[in-house]
């Protein structure tokens, strides 16, 4: 869903939380990686089983299962992207801006 008045995406879960599929799809990862960015985040919201459990398949495989929904309040998304950006030198163009906005790929290859 997008917010009229400004570009950015609003969350269908709860105003201010956005889920890990949103941020991936934001991001362009998968949501395997946004998981393991924001696993130990401090103010991560988390709601489940964090030990992984064996479930069984089929009568002869098991497999290891995590049952954990994770809702990324806006403040913490915020945090880590200017935490990713810092990382890549003072040149880094936010991961929004990379493909759409700011002059997008474009901009990159101007400077």
């Amino acid at each position: 869903m997008v917010d009229s008045s400004s570009s950015r995406t609003v969350s269908a879960v709860q105003p201010g939380y956005y889920t890990v599929a949103e941020i991936a799809e934001r991001w362009k990862l998968s949501t395997s990686v946004v998981r393991r960015i924001f696993r130990d985040e401090e103010g991560v919201l988390k709601i489940g089983q964090e030990r992984p459990h064996l479930v069984r398949r089929n009568r002869k495989k098991m497999s290891v299962q995590r049952h954990v929904v994770m809702r990324i309040p806006e403040p913490v998304l915020r945090r880590v992207e200017d935490r990713l950006m810092h990382k890549r030198g003072p040149e880094a163009v936010p991961i929004r801006d990379r493909v759409r906005g700011a002059g997008g790929l474009d901009a990159l290859d101007a400077s």
